[in-house]
């Protein structure tokens, strides 16, 4: 990332729910994505979940495709992408099932430090 050091104003591009799977055709996205980069150049790339299909059962490499041309198209080095997965980028795990019941009920009360309490961490193994 480049930086002005008089003039600190950042530019990214934030996308969301990409759920790639091998049927679809991102042509239309990645078309409209390079006429894009012909108004904007973004310093950084967040990306947030789902980037997996998950009725289809797929892996993080399709994402990880659409990402790399991406990050081409807008000229982003791979360090300045900010990944956030979501719901569909979490495989199952022993206990899964009961700790969203438990953190759900405790965001009913306002109680949204409860996520430390489980090591959601272990559903990402890839």
């Amino acid at each position: 990332m480049n930086y002005i050091p008089n003039n600190i104003k950042a530019s990214w591009l934030h996308i969301s729910d990409l759920h790639v799977f091998p049927e679809a055709d991102t042509t239309l996205m990645l078309d409209d994505y390079k006429e894009l980069a012909k108004i904007i150049s973004p310093q950084f790339l967040v990306v947030t979940g789902d980037f997996r299909h998950k009725k289809y059962k797929t892996d993080f490499s399709l994402a990880c495709d659409y990402l790399e041309l991406l990050i081409g198209i807008f000229n982003i080095d791979k360090q300045d992408i900010f990944l956030v997965p979501g719901n569909h980028d979490v495989n199952s795990y022993d206990g899964r099932e009961d700790a969203i019941s438990d953190i759900c009920l405790h965001s009913k009360k306002n109680d949204y430090n409860f996520y430390s309490k489980y090591l959601l961490n272990k559903g990402f193994s890839e």
